[in-house]
Order: structure tokens, then sequence, then C-alpha cells
């Protein structure tokens, strides 16, 4: 759903990694046919993850701002790999819930919820991803019926 997108761009966005070390990243999903991928590249390093399409292991980007440092963590997000969530959600202090409006399923929602607020976690970012799909063209209906959805998920 972009989880690893996401994180990359603002890795890219902010800064953090040099130029010359996107570009390569760039080319070489370019040259596999996965273009789009070039910015999720930047966290999902392994081979099997780059086939695979998707993350499978956790894995740490460290940032910096002027008033203070953080450490991105991307886990997978899809059940096969529920140990490796619990494994980031363990180190994090916030999470970010990243939906793709009209396919987050409502039981892996309410599932990654009550994991975080299972782990501790009591500050959680909602995003609502893929906004620019075709199929949703920015849509305001369908950026609230995925609100509404996550919300009535967050009752706990």
């Amino acid at each position: 759903c972009g989880k690893s997108t996401m994180a990359g761009r603002l890795i890219t966005d902010s800064g953090a990694i040099d130029r010359q070390n996107f570009e390569r990243i760039a080319l070489e999903a370019t040259h596999r046919g996965q273009e789009s991928r070039c910015y999720a590249w930047i966290l999902d390093k392994l081979q099997c993850e780059r086939d695979r399409g998707g993350t499978m292991f956790v894995a740490l980007w460290r940032l910096a701002s002027r008033r203070c440092r953080f450490t991105i963590i991307d886990a997978p997000g899809h059940n096969d790999f529920s140990k490796d969530i619990v494994t980031a959600m363990s180190q994090a202090d916030i999470a970010v819930l990243v939906v793709a409006v009209g396919k987050e399923s409502e039981a892996q929602i309410r599932e990654h919820t009550l994991l975080a607020y299972t782990m501790g976690l009591r500050q959680l970012v909602v995003c609502v991803n893929q906004m620019d799909d075709g199929s949703v063209e920015y849509s305001q209906e369908e950026f609230e019926r995925t609100c509404a959805l996550v919300h009535k998920n967050l009752k706990l």
C-alpha cells in the first residue's frame, strides 16, 4: 500500500540520501522494469524483497532535523510477517498507519491498530495513501470513506 515508497520519498526529499546513491537505485529499478518502486528500494535493499515487490524484513533509516533525531522503521504490512511487525513496533515511539484508499482490508486495519496499542504505542498517525490512483482521482468521498473506516477501527 506504499509504506516503503512513502518512507523512501521522505528520505529523498529531506536530503538524507545523496543524489548519486538515489540515482543508482533508480537506474537499477528502471533496468529491472520496476521504475515506480525506486523510492521503496531505498529501504527494500534485499534481492528477495525487490523480486517479491514488497517489504519482508524491518529496515531502519536515521534522520535528523535541527531539533531532534529520529529513525524511520519500515516494517512489512503483510500478515505473513507479523513477527517483523512486532519487532518494529517494539522499538517505536509512534506509529504511522498507511492506509491505501479503497484497498485496505478492515481486518488488517483492526489488527495493526490493536497490535500497536498492545505494544504500548499511544501516538498514531494515519496516512491515507494512493489518492492519485486512477479509480480514486483525489475523490473527497473516497477519502472520507477511508477515514471513517479507520476511525471505526480505532475505537479500542
